[in-house]
């Protein structure tokens, strides 16, 4: 099925099943968990990590249905991670200061020949950086 937004109609009393695998040498755990939704009257799986919050009657998951061996499971859309498994916030005052950061390293380097002083280059997306933390606070502010 296509990506689309799904709302939570069902959450099993049923124990979530755990289980872990191999990611980079680490040891990754994983809940699933078997749900409803309301755009979907087929029971699903739903793969959560033991520290995120358990699904609950209302929640909304943005991702499409897969069939997989197991059975259905709604495949989420995994956000963009930032520093400590946080979705970043451009909102914020670091969410704004990573953003700078990345957008004057691309920039820059887009622009440098390979070889450039390192000295150089780093000062450049410094001044770069922070100009554009200033011009993102100042609208954020405004």
């Amino acid at each position: 099925m296509p990506e689309q937004t799904y709302t939570i109609s069902d959450v099993s009393t049923k124990p979530p099943e755990s289980w872990s695998f191999q990611k980079d040498g680490q040891d990754i755990k994983m809940l699933t968990y078997l749900i409803k939704v309301q755009e979907n009257d087929t029971p699903l799986r739903l793969f959560r990590g033991p520290k995120s919050q358990p699904p609950k009657q209302g929640d909304t998951f943005t991702g499409e249905i897969v069939n997989e061996d197991r059975g259905p499971r709604l495949k989420v859309k995994q956000e963009p991670r930032g520093r400590g498994g946080q979705a970043p916030r451009e909102d914020s005052k670091s969410g704004r200061a990573s953003m700078a950061v990345k957008t004057a390293y691309e920039e820059i380097c887009a622009h440098t020949p390979p070889g450039d002083d390192d000295k150089k280059l780093f000062r450049l997306v410094t001044d770069h950086a922070k100009f554009l933390f200033r011009l993102a606070t100042e609208l954020a502010e405004s």
